[in-house]
């Protein structure tokens, strides 16, 4: 761990860049950022030079992509990649030796992506960061106090800062090219929430009510006339039909044995008398 330590403190001793060098990349930095701008994008840019040779570089391009991880120093820093496994390069031996320049100081989550696995040493930056920067503004990830936060990293901010913020202003102050999209889609969601489901609602309730209930009660009653007309003509007409023929039957043989059968009785017996 010693050795790991001294090895690094090494690197960053013999490790540094003239100011003309700084003068050179940052114009390039506030090329890719004004491209940016021209673009609708935060007004960003970035890029990753080693031993002179730009590996990597890159602007905002989170509106254009709708990915809101797009950020300069994540495309330098893919490119940087690509870069290494080409040239089949070992990627923390080629940071090593790159410096970053970008126009915005990088945020804590880009300090700790892109900074602190690849032990890049240095990052040069034009303004501040003051809601989210990593290299001091807001938290110092370079700092050797900070435990668990990788490899200290030196950071040189200020280079046409004022510059930079001037940039971030004009973008502020345009119009959002998708400002109309989030609106239109902010209606529409109003419209059918507020319109179109209770037009809906209120239209399937009056359906059910004016015409499902009455047809389901027609049908019921319909039902329960065919239903009674059947038991009536099949059960009770029959049955009624038995009982009065049955009726007819005892009352005709009731009258002749009562009647008929006494007065045939009599009348056999008389011829035989004087």
């Amino acid at each position: 761990m010693a050795t790991e330590e001294g090895r690094k403190a090494e690197l960053e001793a013999g490790f540094s860049v003239s100011d003309e060098e700084m003068k050179e990349w940052m114009s390039r930095a506030f090329e890719m950022a004004r491209e940016a701008l021209r673009g609708g994008e935060v007004p960003v840019g970035c890029l990753l030079v080693h031993r002179q040779e730009v590996v990597g570089e890159g602007r905002n391009e989170v509106n254009e992509t709708k990915n809101a991880t797009r950020h300069a120093e994540m495309v330098a820093l893919d490119q940087l990649l690509d870069w290494c496994r080409h040239g089949n390069l070992d990627v923390r031996g080629v940071c090593e030796r790159t410096v970053l320049y970008v126009t915005v100081e990088p945020c804590v989550i880009v300090c700790v992506l892109v900074l602190d696995p690849p032990d890049v040493p240095l990052v040069v930056y034009g303004c501040s960061n003051e809601r989210f920067g990593g290299c001091g503004s807001v938290l110092d990830l370079s700092s050797a106090e900070l435990p668990d936060t990788g490899t200290t990293f030196r950071s040189a901010p200020g280079h046409r800062s004022q510059e930079a913020v001037e940039m971030l202003k004009t973008f502020y102050k345009q119009e959002n090219p998708n400002a109309y999209l989030c609106v239109r889609t902010c209606v529409c969601v109003c419209v059918y929430l507020c319109v179109c489901v209770p037009v809906c609602a209120c239209t399937c309730v009056c359906v059910y009510l004016c015409v499902c209930v009455p047809v389901c009660v027609c049908t019921c009653v319909h039902t329960c006339v065919c239903v009674y007309l059947c038991a009536y003509l099949c059960v009770c007409v029959p049955v009624c039909v038995y009982l009065c023929v049955r009726t007819c039957v005892c009352v005709y043989l009731c009258t002749y044995l009562c009647v008929c059968g006494p007065r045939c009785t009599r009348s056999g017996s008389l011829p035989g008398r004087t």
